[in-house]
């Protein structure tokens, strides 16, 4: 436990000086730019809900605890059982690279939590209370997105934009004038790598934990 928590305050070390351009990777120069959300991707607000209907198409629907409680979307998750639209279907499936933010919820510093689709879901459809943010990866590394979404800093500045009483949520135009600060592309890539070992790192420690508990206990 000692270990997985030095893990989480590495990460969390590395996060705020490679992702806020405090510290640069040795062997990388060049300026770094700040652009808006729409200028390095599009954004798509899903409007998918979990009922199901005779005249649509059976779909797998990932829907807000989907991302709100995992960091990447991958294809061995059970994800519920919708229907959608042809319409739907063509507009709201995801795609790897995508990065999904919750745009709706009952509490405002639970917005725009982020979430990776790291691999091909072979067409799992975006649910409701979604965005879909899918980067243009000539601008943007979809891994590195995603960390900057999750970072503190980040987090406020959705937090303060969050409009609502007993639901707050994001407006589309919120979200796509959101700016971030980015490296050069090949700099993303490699401190992408390097806060995804750190995930992994943690990943490892949590499971090595998990195990070690059911061991007791059998014991």
């Amino acid at each position: 436990e000692d270990l997985l928590a030095n893990s989480r305050l590495r990460k969390k070390a590395l996060m705020q000086q490679l992702l806020t351009g405090k510290k640069r990777l040795p062997g990388f120069a060049g300026d770094s730019r700040t652009l808006a959300l729409s200028e390095i991707s599009d954004v798509i607000v899903s409007n998918v809900d979990k009922k199901s209907f005779e005249d649509e198409v059976s779909v797998r629907l990932c829907n807000y605890t989907d991302v709100y409680y995992n960091n990447t979307i991958t294809s061995n998750m059970n994800f519920m059982q919708a229907t959608a639209s042809g319409a739907e279907i063509k507009k709201f499936s995801l795609k790897i690279g995508d990065v999904i933010i919750t745009k709706d919820s009952e509490t405002p510093g639970d917005i725009a939590v982020p979430a990776l689709v790291s691999e091909d879901l072979g067409g799992v459809v975006c649910g409701y209370h979604l965005a879909i943010i899918r980067p243009d990866q000539k601008k943007v590394d979809s891994r590195f997105l995603n960390f900057l979404l999750s970072v503190p800093k980040t987090r406020y500045y959705f937090f303060t934009l969050a409009t609502g009483a007993t639901r707050f949520g994001l407006s589309i135009g919120s979200i796509q004038k959101a700016q971030f600060n980015l490296p050069p592309l090949l700099e993303q890539r490699e401190i992408s790598d390097i806060l995804t070992v750190a995930d992994e790192e943690i990943e490892a420690l949590e499971q090595r934990i998990s195990n070690l508990k059911l061991q007791k206990k059998a014991l």
